[in-house]
């Protein structure tokens, strides 16, 4: 008989690691940026399906929920472009890949931007 699912997930992830940045100059106000690092990725999550009889009023008839927890430690790569505004500020774009290997996640594909003050 007619039913249909939805989903319900709570993940929460947290990462944190070290890097070691290389800098290629190519005149005063742009740098290429090429890094190598180590971090240690955790993911957490809850998620529950629910099937629904479609009727006048709608009631769950099938329902499974599961939990999932991975902490994975792996390598990285990454590069990007530093703009110079000033002798104190510049913005900065950079992309990190990671590859986990992990049951939850195989790879993570970052990019940050920003600009930064140095003193």
């Amino acid at each position: 008989y007619p039913e249909f699912e939805i989903a319900e997930q709570e993940i929460s992830y947290q990462s944190y690691g070290v890097d070691i940045l290389g800098y290629y100059t190519i005149n005063d106000y742009i740098e290429f940026i090429a890094s190598i690092g180590v971090g240690k990725y955790e993911v957490e999550g809850d998620v529950t399906i629910s099937a629904k009889d479609i009727g006048v009023s709608p009631n769950i008839i099938r329902q499974k929920s599961k939990s999932f927890e991975e902490a994975v430690t792996a390598y990285r790569i990454g590069g990007g472009v530093q703009l110079w505004l000033s002798r104190h500020v510049s913005m900065r774009l950079m992309g990190r890949w990671t590859k986990l290997g992990g049951d939850i996640a195989d790879y993570i594909t970052e990019v940050n931007a920003g600009i930064r003050y140095h003193f």
